[in-house]
C-alpha cells in the first residue's frame, strides 16, 4: 500500500490548529494564576491533563485530532490499519512521563512559597512571578523540564531525516502519518461508524 507521507508543514498547521483549540484554558491560567494559589494549583495539571487526554482519545477513537483533520493528516500502524488506544497511548508516553514530573516540578515549587509571599508576587510583573517559581522547581523537574525541550527538538530532527518522516514518537507506537485522501464527508461518516 503506497501512503503519501505527512511532512513538517502539514504536522505544524496540525499542532497550531490543536494548540489555537487550548488557548482559552491557557488564557485562564495566566488570567487566574497569578492572583490565586488555589488557581494555580488546579489549572497546572488542568492544563496539562486536559491536552494529553484530548490528544490520546482523538488519536485513538478517530486517527486524528481535530487539528489533524484540519491539515487532512492521519495517523495509521506501519501496516496501514487504523490505530488503537495501545498505539495513541504509546505516541504520547515520552510527552505524558515528562509532564508529569514537569508539573509535579512546578506544584512543589507553588507549595514553597507562602500565602502572603504569593499574594506580593500577584502585583509583580509576570517574569519576576515566573523566576520567583523557577528558583523553587527541584531538580529533577528542572531536568524534565529541560528535557521536554531537547525531546521536542529531536522530534523535530527525525521527523525531518527519514523517508516516511516518523518522529520519535511514531517509532515507539509503530506508526506513521499520512495524507488523508478521503472526502471529508467520508471521514466523519467513517467515524460515526467506529466502536468507541
Amino acid at each position: 500500500m503506497e501512503f503519501q507521507y505527512a511532512g513538517f508543514g502539514k504536522r505544524f498547521i496540525s499542532a497550531l490548529v490543536d494548540g489555537l483549540l487550548f488557548l482559552p484554558l491557557l488564557g485562564l491560567y495566566f488570567w487566574l494564576a497569578p492572583q490565586s494559589r488555589v488557581a494555580a494549583f488546579l489549572l497546572i495539571p488542568l492544563n496539562f491533563l486536559s491536552y494529553s487526554i484530548y490528544s490520546i482519545y482523538f488519536h485513538a477513537r478517530y486517527g486524528q485530532t481535530l487539528g489533524k483533520m484540519a491539515a487532512g493528516i492521519r495517523v495509521l500502524k506501519t501496516d496501514g490499519q487504523p490505530i488503537g488506544f495501545r498505539e495513541a497511548l504509546l505516541r504520547s508516553s515520552v510527552e505524558l512521563g515528562l509532564g508529569v514530573l514537569t508539573c509535579a516540578g512546578n506544584l512543589v515549587a507553588i507549595a514553597a512559597i507562602s500565602d502572603d509571599v504569593y499574594s506580593r508576587l500577584s502585583s509583580n510583573p509576570f517574569f519576576q512571578r515566573t523566576y520567583a517559581i523557577e528558583e523553587r522547581i527541584p531538580t529533577w523537574g528542572r531536568w524534565a523540564g529541560n528535557l521536554s525541550v531537547y525531546w521536542s527538538w529531536s522530534e523535530l530532527i527525525v521527523l525531518l531525516f527519514n523517508r516516511k518522516r516518523r518522529a520519535l514518537h511514531d517509532f515507539i507506537a509503530g506508526t506513521i502519518v499520512v495524507v488523508d485522501n478521503k472526502p471529508q464527508m467520508e471521514r466523519l461518516t467513517d467515524a460515526h461508524r467506529a466502536p468507541p
